[in-house]
């Protein structure tokens, strides 16, 4: 295992089986969940989502068919390519209703990418990201890659499964961007693929008005594509 890996990540990496498994090309996932756009919406929206990652290069598309009302749906697409991220949602999948590009927007898919290598953790051994141990269970992973950089804390506890993350990341108030607390909590762990990886997850914004848990996710397929 590379020197430059510390302990509380070595401790994941063995404790989820990625090192007998080899580096695979592709990773595909399924998820649902529910999900706000905002803390003054009172009304979970459900979703359905097909995601999948590469490691070389690192790269995720996320595609998602929200349930905004029983008859209307919203096609959600959020990518990571070649250090840049876009955000393309659509009413019916036809009518446009956000396309987001920018740096504001590469940085936080960074983080993203960075936050979900959870499901491939070969990529923790990627020559993108350089790690920093802060405790016996914290880590600070940053990433530069193709002009784009982020970074994010890992928390690992004594099993060796990843339950947390934290970042600062860019979020749209008005016409400014603003940083604040973005924060993973992985709730629960189990074996797919071979490997063991988050199944049920939070998101939840620190914002200057209060803590706004915005995601709720579960993982229900997994599958390891070869080289």
């Amino acid at each position: 295992m590379p020197e430059s890996v510390p302990p509380p990540i070595q401790r994941w990496l063995q404790n989820c089986g990625a090192e007998v498994i080899v580096k695979p090309g592709t990773i595909e996932l399924t998820q649902a969940g529910r999900m706000k756009t905002s803390p003054a919406q009172s009304r979970w929206m459900s979703f359905k989502a097909k995601q999948e990652f590469s490691i070389d290069p690192p790269a995720f598309s996320w595609h998602a068919v929200i349930s905004m009302l029983p008859f209307l749906k919203i096609r959600g697409e959020d990518s990571f390519s070649r250090g840049k991220g876009r955000m393309n949602i659509k009413i019916a999948g036809i009518i446009p209703i956000v396309d987001a590009s920018g740096k504001e927007i590469d940085e936080g898919s960074m983080q993203r990418y960075l936050a979900e290598i959870v499901w491939l953790p070969w990529a923790a051994y990627s020559p993108y990201i350089k790690w920093d141990a802060i405790d016996d269970t914290h880590e600070l992973a940053r990433m530069d890659y193709n002009g784009t950089s982020g970074e994010g804390i890992f928390e690992v506890n004594d099993v060796g499964d990843v339950i947390g993350f934290t970042t600062m990341r860019f979020r749209k108030e008005g016409k400014q961007q603003v940083k604040y607390p973005w924060i993973i909590k992985n709730t629960e762990h189990s074996i797919m693929g071979g490997i063991r990886i988050p199944i049920k997850s939070t998101v939840t914004w620190e914002l200057a008005g209060g803590t706004f848990t915005w995601l709720e996710l579960e993982v229900t397929a997994y599958q390891i594509l070869p080289s």
